[in-house]
């Protein structure tokens, strides 16, 4: 019985060290204190390496990426340069340096496909955006002038990494000579991404479209519009993207004739 007892006690203390290895153990500001890493580890200062968070069962998850900066007794000063903002890096992480490589070669790959900013590039479920886009029309004749200003700004929530919903207000004032004229419209929108963790998103979407909520002429209906389109995400970094799609809209009057062709770009922000 003491022998189990024994070797019980050793498998806790080894499992204990192995943990304990290459743990993140002090974090100020951008810069992070990792243990038993020295320059015999294979690793060099400038050098990038995964942090790994454990989620138990013997499963880890990559929360970002350090920098390694400086070796000093057997530890090693490193430098956050990725990280995710709902689960940054924190003490107790840990890093792997005993990855294949060809593991270090996709990393690098997927460093050199984008490396612009912060974080992980990708879209995962429950994450939300919040779009903004504005833009001016001034049409000059010889005999008046008619200025045109939309300004528009989106919600949406993923329901999955790659279905979402969401909601885009927008104001839009048109002026005539001396008249103002101020008008709401508004969207519903579902849209479809064909990727989920890429720099370039390239998405389908299908929205209801009410290009005015109270019309002098005419009816209601008559500015309802279902639109049919393709859109693209080109993130500058883990939270920030150039959101630009075109759309063709078809209206839910049956006597009305022709369409609504919009193109819109703008600035999204994933969180």
């Amino acid at each position: 019985m003491k022998y189990r007892i024994l070797f019980f006690c050793l498998f806790v203390l080894v499992l204990y060290d192995t943990l304990a290895a290459q743990q993140i153990v002090k974090i100020v500001k951008q810069y992070v204190l990792i243990t038993d890493l020295d320059e015999n580890s294979g690793l060099v200062v400038g050098e990038r390496v995964p942090v790994y968070r454990s989620q138990g069962s013997g499963h880890a998850k990559k929360i970002g990426e350090v920098e390694i900066v400086k070796f000093v007794k057997g530890k090693c000063a490193a430098k956050i340069v990725t990280q995710n903002m709902k689960n940054p890096i924190a003490i107790g992480d840990f890093i792997d340096i005993s990855s294949s490589a060809e593991q270090a070669d996709n990393s690098k790959r997927s460093r050199s496909s984008f490396d612009s900013g912060p974080g992980d590039v990708g879209i995962e479920k429950g994450d939300s955006e919040v779009q903004f886009a504005a833009f001016y029309i001034m049409m000059m004749y010889k005999d008046f002038r008619m200025g045109n200003s939309t300004i528009l700004l989106s919600y949406a929530r993923f329901l999955t990494s790659r279905l979402q919903i969401g909601i885009a207000p927008q104001i839009s004032t048109t002026t005539f000579s001396d008249q103002v004229d101020t008008q709401l419209s508004a969207s519903a929108f579902i849209n479809y991404n064909f990727s989920s963790a890429s720099r370039l998103i390239p998405y389908v979407s299908c929205q209801w479209y009410q290009r005015d909520f109270s019309p002098e002429y005419g009816d209601f209906i008559d500015y309802s519009y279902i639109n049919l389109g393709v859109g693209l995400r080109n993130f500058f970094n883990q939270y920030a993207a150039l959101n630009t799609s075109i759309t063709y809209g078809f209206s839910l009057n049956p006597d009305n004739e022709g369409g609504l062709l919009t193109i819109m770009s703008g600035l999204s922000f994933i969180f």
